[in-house]
C-alpha cells in the first residue's frame, strides 16, 4: 500500500515540476535549453527543460501522457516508483544531452514529450521481452510508427493540430519578445532521442538489475 501511495505522490510531483517550471517560476524561459547559453542555468536547463512548456496545450497534452503512461503501461513486475522516476530522469537527460551534442539545427528546447517517449520505450521493452507480454511489441510498433510520423508528417501530429484548433498562445515567447511573431512545432528528434534513452535504460534494467534473465518474449531464473 506504501508503495503504491509513494508511486501516486511522485506523478503529482512531476506533474506539479511541469506546473512549477512552466507558470510559477519568475522566468520560464531561463529554464528552456538554450545552445550556446553561457549563463549558470545552462547545465540545470538540461533537466528543467523538459519540464518547461510554452503554452497550456502543450503543457495539458504532455501532462495527460503523463497520466496514462505512469498509470497503466508499467508492468507488474516493473511498475515501482523506482522504475518509473528512473525512466522518466533518464529520458530527460537523453532528449536534451542528444539535442546538444547530436542535433546543432536545434538551437532552443522544451517541453515532456521526448521523455514520455523514453518513458513508452522503456515500459514496452520490459513488458515484452522481460515479462513474455504480447502487448509490449504491439506498443513497440506503435512507438516506431509515432516515430515515423513526427518525421516525416508534423503537421498531422498534436501540437501542429492544436495551434490551428486553440490559436499560436505562447506563453515563454512573449516573456522574451511581446513582438515576435512565434511557433512551437512537434520535435521528432527529441521524441527519438527519449525512445533510443529508454530503450537504453530498459536494457540495462533487465539484465543487470532483475531476478530474472532478460530473453526475447520470457524471462527465466
Amino acid at each position: 500500500m506504501k508503495y503504491q501511495i509513494l508511486n501516486i505522490v511522485l506523478l503529482l510531483a512531476a506533474a506539479f515540476a511541469c506546473i512549477y517550471c512552466t507558470y510559477i517560476y519568475s522566468s520560464p524561459s531561463d529554464l528552456m535549453w538554450t545552445r550556446f547559453d553561457s549563463d549558470m542555468l545552462h547545465w540545470v536547463s538540461f533537466l528543467t527543460a523538459n519540464f518547461t512548456h510554452y503554452n497550456n496545450v502543450h503543457l495539458y497534452e504532455n501532462l495527460a501522457g503523463l497520466l496514462v503512461i505512469w498509470l497503466l503501461l508499467y508492468s507488474p513486475n516493473v511498475n515501482t516508483y523506482a522504475d518509473k522516476t528512473a525512466s522518466l530522469l533518464f529520458s530527460c537527460f537523453a532528449v536534451t544531452v542528444g539535442i546538444a551534442f547530436f542535433n546543432h539545427s536545434i538551437s532552443t528546447y522544451c517541453g515532456l514529450s521526448g521523455a514520455l517517449h523514453g518513458m513508452f520505450a522503456y515500459a514496452a521493452i520490459l513488458r515484452y521481452f522481460r515479462d513474455g507480454d504480447v502487448k509490449g511489441i504491439i506498443l513497440l510498433i506503435g512507438l516506431i510508427i509515432k516515430l515515423y510520423v513526427d518525421f516525416n508528417w508534423p503537421e498531422l501530429t498534436f501540437n501542429e493540430l492544436a495551434q490551428k484548433v486553440y490559436g499560436e498562445t505562447i506563453t515563454i515567447e512573449k516573456q522574451i519578445n511581446p513582438d515576435s511573431d512565434f511557433a512551437y512545432s512537434t520535435c521528432g528528434e527529441a521524441h527519438l532521442f527519449g525512445a533510443i534513452g529508454g530503450s537504453v535504460l530498459a536494457v540495462i534494467r533487465g539484465l543487470f538489475f532483475s531476478k530474472d534473465r532478460m530473453i526475447v518474449g520470457r524471462s527465466v531464473r
